[in-house]
This record gives structure tokens, sequence and C-alpha cells, in this order.
């Protein structure tokens, strides 16, 4: 072969094991190829997958989903022991603090269930439980209908592991995967990360799902107005934007309008979309009662004449004290001195 690497390079290189060329270069694809050199080139730094996503051009949840592909076939282990690549994402991370700061157990808090592990039912395992379950077989089937996509071996164990590990019936993960079709994201990742958060609410009917999936599509439909309305580009909100949307629209039952009046509150008051401050006001109306924009113009009236009342008062006061001041009498009586009359001067 005519082509050598530049000896210039080699002053900065890393190793790669024989084995991924010899068996799984053909086996292998473009991101699971980018994703194993990327890892073994930071290999002894603390690196998350959004920055591994963030260099290659790679969607977190591809990425995931190659680190899997590694994994499985014994490229990489995931040890938090060897000073390894910390495969977790910054807000597991974060949870994961959070979780170590905790001293106190609370009591009645929810469930808390563990992550899918990156170790995986294998093909043969996932094969046998088609074989012995219809509703498995059913599963698979109608997920890859709905997503209208192959799943893969992968996408198989995670709809396993999330039937098996955190209970969710078959019915209940299907309404997951219509949901994520919806919203279009149909990544692995993100349909395990919704049927954890399900597992550990016990949402495991299909008349707890429909509700809460009535509750999340209210919400988006909430945000499409509310970013229509204030010219926010954001596409979807953060998960504690939607725990705002969610109160605001089923507890409060307040329509957008009203949303927006408190938007418009937060950016007059405190220059800025501040979704507490919004949460404020909005919660200060429904505890008065005011439930419409006329209702809002209304008590902002009742304000102003609550305001001038006091100085009203003070007019009156005022009047009622000039009523005794010497320069007032002379006023009204046209004269410019007081002349005092001693009896019979009349006379």
């Amino acid at each position: 072969m005519e082509y050598i690497i530049n000896p210039v390079k080699w002053n900065t290189s890393f190793a790669v094991p024989s084995e991924v060329v010899d068996k799984y270069l053909r086996l292998a694809g473009s991101v699971q190829i980018k994703v194993l050199l990327w890892i073994m080139r930071h290999s002894a730094d603390e690196k998350t997958i959004e920055q591994m996503s963030d260099s290659i051009g790679v969607s977190a949840a591809d990425c995931a989903d190659a680190l899997t592909f590694w994994v499985e076939n014994g490229i990489l282990i995931k040890s938090e022991n060897i000073g390894s690549l910390d495969l977790k994402t910054s807000e597991e991370a974060e949870q994961e603090k959070s979780v170590k700061k905790e001293v106190t157990p609370v009591v009645n808090t929810p469930k808390i269930l563990p992550e899918i592990e990156a170790v995986k039912p294998t093909a043969e395992q996932i094969a046998a439980r088609g074989c012995e379950s219809e509703e498995i077989r059913f599963l698979f089937n109608e997920a890859q209908s709905r997503m209208g996509k192959t799943i893969g071996h992968d996408g198989q164990a995670v709809l396993l592991m999330m039937h098996d590990s955190y209970g969710l019936p078959v019915e209940v993960i299907v309404t997951i995967i219509e949901y994520c079709v919806s919203v279009g994201k149909t990544s692995t990742s993100y349909i395990s990360k919704i049927g954890k958060d399900w597992g550990e609410r016990e949402i495991d009917t299909l008349e707890k799902a429909d509700e809460v999936i009535s509750e999340l599509k209210a919400a988006d439909e909430m945000w499409n107005e509310f970013r229509i309305k204030t010219g926010i580009s954001t596409p979807r909100p953060t998960s504690a934007q939607m725990k705002y949307l969610n109160v605001w629209k089923n507890q409060y039952n307040f329509s957008m309008d009203m949303v927006f009046l408190a938007y418009e509150e937060s950016a007059n008051n405190i220059q800025k979309i501040s979704f507490p401050y919004m949460d404020k006001v909005l919660q200060n109306w429904h505890k008065e009662g005011i439930k419409t924009p006329a209702d809002v113009n209304k008590a902002k009236q009742e304000r102003l004449l609550q305001a001038t009342k006091p100085a009203a008062k003070q007019e009156k006061v005022q009047k009622k004290k000039s009523s005794y001041d010497i320069d007032e009498i002379l006023k009204a009586n046209n004269q410019t001195e007081l002349v005092y009359k001693r009896k019979g001067d009349d006379d």
C-alpha cells in the first residue's frame, strides 16, 4: 500500500485494540466508529455524552446507542472505579449529586427506579422472550409499526426492560411510544426516560396513562401558543416549565391570554421572563378569583381607586382644618383683617 502514517503524527497518538479492526470494522457503522475513537482519545478524561455529541456532531441518543454496541461486544466496559469515561449525561450527574446530598430520608417519597443499564438482554434472550410471550411479540411489532422503523436489538432490549424492570404493562408502553412519535422524539434513551418516570409514579394502567398524556398534550399546546404570543424560539419547554404549565392549565384553569398577561407582568417588573414570577402572579389571581383579562383590568382599576382614597381623605381633612385657618376665613368674608365686635356695637 502506498500510504503510511505521517511519522510526525505519532508524537500524539492513542491505542486501538486490534480486535476492533480485525472483527468489527466491517460490522460497525460510522457513528459507532466515531464514538469509539472519541472515547479512546478521551479515555482519561471525565466527559459527558453531551460533550461527545457536540464534538462529533452526533445526537446524544445515537451516541448512547453506539456505546451500548461496544459494551455488548466487550470492547468497552462501564466502570466508575478505573478512571474510565463517565457515561452519564450532565442531567444524570446533577441528579446523582443531589441524591448524595440527602441525609435524612423523606417520608412518602416516590420510589426510585434504576436506570436501564448499558448491558442489556442478549439477542438470544430477547428472541426467547418473544417466543414465550405473545404480548412481548405484540409490543415489538407495535413499536416498529408506530415508529415506522425497525427498532433492532437495542430498541427491543429497552422495551423489554421497561416491561420487566419498571413493571409497565405492554399497553402503557405502547402509549408512551405513541406520545414520543407525536412529539418527534423516538430515540431509545428518550423512551426509556419516560418509562422510568412513569414507573416511579406508578402510571401502570391505561386510565392513568391517558390522563398523563392529556396533561402533556395540553401543556404542549399551551407552550406553542405561548411561543407564538411571546416570540420565544425554544421548541419545547423544560421539565420545570412543563410543571408550571400543567398547574396553570389543569389546576388554575387559566387561558393563554391570562398566562400572557402574567408574562407581561414579569417583563415589565423585572425585565425578564421568569416562570416563578409568573407563577406567583397567576397564583395570586387564582386566589382572588380573577379568571379573565377583564377581571385583571377591573382589579387594577379597583387598586387605583383604593390608592387614591387616602389622598382624597387627606384633602378632606385639610379642608376641615382650613375652616379654622385665618386666611381662609378672611377670604370667605372678603376682608383683609378680622374685626372683633363687642356686644352692643351693632346698636
